[in-house]
């Protein structure tokens, strides 16, 4: 999990429903932004060392299962399909960041669009 003071969502469906995650990408990955504390190394599935600039984390609340939702060069790809109809997302991005991005040039710009059928829940949190 990211360490607090970060932005927490947890989209509930309809029971039996899964909840598809697409990720809109305009976050611009330089080698400066390497240098970011969401950048991890060895991304799972990778052959190479590779880096992962995380914009977030996903938790299945029926699996208890994190995937981590990283930058790419794609801008709309898909991101994630829920086991079940709940899932918690950490935003990797803090209340300054988000306040202050607008002036950074290296700051994470995304959206994460939600589908789960016809009733979605959304709760939020700010994680201090």
């Amino acid at each position: 999990m990211l360490p607090l003071g970060y932005f927490r969502w947890l989209i509930e469906a309809d029971t039996g429903r899964r909840i598809n995650l697409t990720l809109y990408d305009f976050t611009l990955m330089t080698s400066s932004s390497t240098g970011s504390r969401d950048v991890i190394r060895g991304v799972s599935g990778s052959s190479s060392t590779s880096f992962c600039r995380r914009l977030a984390v996903v938790r299945d609340v029926s699996t208890g299962r994190e995937t981590n939702i990283c930058s790419s060069s794609q801008r709309v790809r898909h991101a994630y399909v829920s086991d079940g109809s709940r899932v918690e997302i950490t935003m990797a991005t803090t209340v300054n960041t988000a306040i202050n991005s607008a002036f950074d040039a290296n700051a994470a710009h995304f959206l994460i669009r939600y589908e789960g059928g016809e009733l979605v829940q959304l709760f939020h949190e700010s994680v201090n």
